[in-house]
């Protein structure tokens, strides 16, 4: 019996001790995915169990939000939220790969550079915080929630520090020669950025033949009467977001020629010629039309805006002439289109809208 009383005592010292150790807590640090996958509440602080156990509790949800872009040396507003219990003693313990962590609140504290609880909190609980880098790349954000009936892991937050990468070219294709003196550009990169491009007859772009900004496609029709024909002609892009201005992408170059053709009737075609597709926009069916002056091996591709190739309407050795081919959208999802014609050297895009 005694030895009974003296277990239970003891059972009893330890979880009244646990209890202390985190109800009237000055916080806890190293309990989020930074350090261990199986770090939690109590898992360092006890050498296993602890408080609230080894395991994480579904029940219990933990949840970062705020700015995924910011700039270099900016600060960031982020909120940390924890529901799906109703106590008087939570916490929380909130990290980042890189980057300082501060608060206003009365609730939290910065302790071995991370953010905990000074007391106990009520659940649920939503506090603000603050995030702050000095240097450009990607960090990772992490958190820990715990509640007297347990604990849980927030999803990690990537945030980007700094400006967009630089685009990736798409079309016209390097050095492509025969291009229109109205043809499209494309390109490739940051989701939600807004686009800058320029066209130059210099490849330092001493002389800006063309320059748009703030455009919010991947793509741009440069209009006739900008280009001159017969020219050899440079293009870079760069891109903007709320983490700023990124660099110029890689410098590409394309020649013009002239390529409309005074038809005669049964005469062959004198150059490589591609026609806008008609009609356009289009639903879901539409034909595209081009020329071909000589034996060559031809290739009629549609790309998605990403450059992904969605579609190929040619691909054989053709003879001089006049050709007509079908696009049928079905099945692609509404939006701008480029198809492109390769034939020889000669390379030319035009855009097409499908439409739902």
């Amino acid at each position: 019996m005694r030895g009974t009383v003296a277990t239970i005592a003891f059972v009893f010292f330890l979880f009244f001790a646990c209890y202390l150790a985190y109800a009237f807590s000055a916080g806890v640090t190293g309990q989020t995915k930074k350090h261990s996958a199986t770090a939690g509440c109590g898992a360092k602080v006890s050498g296993g169990g602890g408080c609230h156990g080894v395991n994480s509790n579904a029940s219990i949800q933990v949840a970062l939000s705020g700015p995924t872009v910011l700039p270099v040396g900016t600060p960031g507003t982020y909120t940390i939220v924890l529901t799906g219990a109703t106590t008087s003693g939570g916490g929380c313990d909130i990290a980042v790969s890189s980057g300082t962590l501060s608060s206003t609140s009365s609730l939290l504290q910065v302790l071995n550079q991370e953010l905990t609880h000074v007391s106990p909190i009520g659940t649920p609980f939503s506090i603000e915080f603050t995030y702050l880098s000095n240097s450009p790349g990607t960090v990772t954000m992490y958190a820990n929630g715990k509640a007297s009936g347990g604990w849980n892991w927030a999803p990690e937050l990537a945030i980007r520090i700094g400006p967009p990468s630089q685009p990736v070219l798409l079309l016209p294709a390097d050095g492509s020669s025969a291009v229109p003196t109205s043809t499209v550009l494309s390109w490739s990169g940051v989701q939600g950025a807004q686009w800058t491009v320029e066209v130059s007859t210099s490849q330092a772009f001493g002389t800006v033949l063309l320059r748009r900004e703030s455009l919010t496609d991947t793509a741009y029709t440069i209009p006739e009467g900008v280009l001159p024909n017969n020219t050899k002609c440079y293009w870079r892009v760069r891109a903007t977001d709320s983490g700023g201005t990124g660099g110029w992408s890689q410098i590409w170059s394309f020649s013009t020629a002239l390529t409309a053709v005074e038809e005669t009737p049964g005469q062959l075609p004198a150059v490589f010629a591609l026609a806008q597709n008609y009609p356009n926009p289009f639903n879901p069916n539409t034909e595209v039309r081009y020329e071909v002056p000589g034996i060559s091996d031809v290739r009629l591709v549609v790309y998605d805006l990403l450059g992904r190739e969605v579609a190929t309407l040619v691909n054989e050795t053709q003879q001089a002439g006049r050709y007509e081919v079908a696009f049928d959208g079905t099945g692609l999802a509404s939006g701008i289109y480029v198809y492109q014609i390769t034939a020889g050297s000669f390379v030319q895009a035009r855009k097409m809208l499908l439409t739902r």
